[in-house]
């Protein structure tokens, strides 16, 4: 029966892919947690997301194949006009370099048939959908559509959290395998609804949008709360208090008397004081673990710094550098440094590290050139903080090596880079014009 439902529904939303990109486009973030329904077509083991993702590429490209290398050409690499060290071309060359060192990680791996699965559902598809992201989510209403769909699914996920910790008692997990999943996928569109709340409050327009994101802002701190998702509260928490501080109005005055507060509540309280030391500085057991892992790991790349262990390797590897008596080992490092070096090589993490700086030097340039107060000079603050809650994130957890997470972080950088390429038509506003809400 549920292979009958399955398939009904890929059906429904190849159709819908069919009549609408953008709308199908909605769909597959609302669905992003889909990749835990997992079942065969044949011999070969997939997903729902994973099939929903080839669905909405397929489609794309049959609707545009006729102008599919010309659109790469002209909105992506620019060949039309001569090739200069711009800010476009640096986050362009970036992506392919990231790319290519996938491609050679997965062709060094020791399992290739892991390791392409990998690759494919982590690097190709994400990437493609990238490409479908820039060409399809062309307006702002279309952009904070996109946003406003993952940040429902963060929603559903985080209530289903709180019922579950409600009935049960006990460390919620939602529909997720283990409670870390929860803060990895909520915390990103935490950030994002509470930097839209703010926008909707303060601009005194859409009211009924403000008091939405306001509740999903709520709803999903109380799901990473009941996950006990520690280290992504902490980030939640630093990076909500900058965003108070560094936004104009009476916020500011709240972020410093909300800072106030927690100072003083440090200073009061022992025990807090102590279980923040423990958590900071990686004293109690799950930091035991995490220094442990990484001491292991350093020495493993410090023996295979250029290729580190492949796609797929870690573990084979690892074993070999593991003494640590009582932990497990692990998929991966924990480190978005040793996450990205150990699986794609030296030049797989000097490519990584370069996109990410190539795409915030992208988002500074959108921001000096859209209007102070628009909706897009918003969305790209609400994108590029989203991103550094990943990053921040990643300093103790895996960010990006897991289907959802992978297809969000090329989502957000394909809103991202959007809404640069729309700002370079913008004129900069002069210092000190109020200019208003662009729709």
């Amino acid at each position: 029966m549920e292979y009958i439902i399955s398939g009904l529904f890929i059906i429904g939303y190849g159709w819908l892919a069919m009549r609408n990109t953008s709308h199908a486009l909605y769909v597959l973030i609302f669905l992003l947690p889909t990749y835990l329904i997992r079942f065969t077509v044949g011999p070969f083991p997939t997903t729902l997301l994973e099939m929903l993702t080839v669905i909405l590429v397929g489609t794309w490209y049959f609707k545009n194949y006729s102008h599919f290398f010309t659109t790469i050409k002209t909105s992506i690499l620019e060949a039309h006009k001569p090739f200069t060290w711009s800010y476009h071309n640096f986050f362009i060359i970036s992506i392919f370099l990231f790319f290519i060192s996938s491609i050679l990680a997965m062709s060094i791996s020791p399992k290739p048939l892991a390791a392409f699965g990998i690759w494919k559902a982590y690097f190709l598809e994400p990437l493609l959908v990238f490409f479908i992201v820039t060409q399809t989510l062309k307006t702002t209403h279309q952009k904070l559509i996109g946003i406003s769909s993952g940040i429902v699914s963060a929603l559903g996920v985080s209530l289903y959290a709180l019922i579950q910790y409600a009935s049960e008692g006990m460390r919620a997990t939602s529909i997720y395998p283990y409670p870390n999943a929860v803060g990895l996928f909520v915390g990103p569109l935490v950030i994002s609804s509470f930097i839209l709340t703010l926008y909707y409050i303060q601009e005194k327009i859409h009211r009924q949008n403000g008091i939405f994101f306001l509740c999903a802002c709520m709803c999903m701190i109380g799901g990473i709360l009941v996950a006990q998702t520690e280290s992504m509260a902490g980030v939640l928490g630093i990076a909500t208090l900058f965003i108070l501080l560094a936004h104009k109005g009476y916020t500011r005055y709240v972020g410093v008397l909300t800072g106030l507060g927690v100072a003083g509540i440090l200073i009061l309280n022992e025990s807090l004081r102590s279980f923040l030391f423990q958590k900071l500085f990686l004293k109690d057991w799950s930091g035991f673990v995490h220094m442990s892992i990484w001491k292991e790991t350093y020495h493993m790349l410090q023996d295979h710094w250029l290729t580190g262990a492949g796609l797929a390797g870690y573990q084979e590897l690892f074993k070999q550098y593991h003494t640590t008596k009582g932990i497990e080992i692990f998929l991966y490092p924990h480190n978005i440094i040793m996450n990205f070096w150990s699986e794609l090589g030296f030049f797989g993490l000097i490519s990584f590290l370069l996109l990410l700086i190539s795409f915030v030097v992208l988002m500074i340039v959108a921001l000096k050139q859209y209007p102070y107060g628009s909706l897009d000079r918003v969305l790209c603050c609400t994108v590029l903080f989203s991103i550094g809650v990943m990053v921040i994130h990643g300093l103790v957890d895996v960010p990006y090596f897991k289907n959802d997470l992978a297809l969000q972080f090329w989502i957000l950088l394909g809103i991202g880079f959007s809404l640069y390429t729309t700002s370079r038509e913008v004129s900069p506003p002069e210092a000190g014009q109020a200019l208003p809400d662009s729709q």
